[in-house]
């Protein structure tokens, strides 16, 4: 992730030491450029799709990072989380959208 918020960047850190203890010698770990902001709560994986909330805390070059790496393997679907133009009541996607099964979703509305 890369987080929008100045006072949260320094959180991605504290994975640095969980990653340098497995072997990722054949690994990728991908790295958003400095203005592709992407936070985790704005990310749901299921199955084959990438549900991408946009929001203030992910945005359109976040979004744009996401399809670049993993349009290939999934099914990128971004979701507008702002309910007002630069304005979100919503911390994040996972707020306000849950998938529950292949045809079925828990959402608020907007």
């Amino acid at each position: 992730c890369n987080l929008s918020s100045i006072s949260r960047r320094f959180e991605a850190f504290g994975i640095i030491e969980i990653l340098n203890s497995f072997d990722l010698t054949n690994q990728t770990v991908l790295i958003p450029e400095g203005d592709a902001f992407i936070e985790g709560g704005d990310i749901i994986v299921d199955k084959e799709f990438i549900f991408v909330g946009q929001s203030n805390r992910t945005n359109k070059k976040g979004l744009e990072f996401i399809i670049r790496h993993f349009s290939k393997d999934y099914t990128i679907i971004p979701i507008q989380v702002n309910d007002q133009p630069g304005y979100s009541k919503f911390l994040h996607l996972d707020c306000v959208f849950n998938p529950v099964d292949r045809y079925d979703v828990l959402l608020y509305p907007l």
